[in-house]
């Protein structure tokens, strides 16, 4: 999540998809990664390496 402070239906619509789209793929996510929050999330890829802390948004 490079966008911390943003909500939900913000990331779905930088993203251009539904709020509900993102509200599933995130469940998903949380379930591969075995957590239950987003910062959760954010913490368990820096972990494993699927992200990189600092790394700047997508444009």
């Amino acid at each position: 999540m490079a966008y911390p402070d943003a909500t939900s239906q913000e990331l779905a619509s930088r993203l251009g998809i539904s709020a509900v789209t993102l509200r599933n793929l995130m469940s998903n996510a949380y379930l591969r990664l075995k957590v239950r929050s987003r910062t959760a999330a954010v913490a368990e890829a820096q972990r494993r390496g699927l992200i990189t802390p600092g790394e700047p948004p997508p444009p």
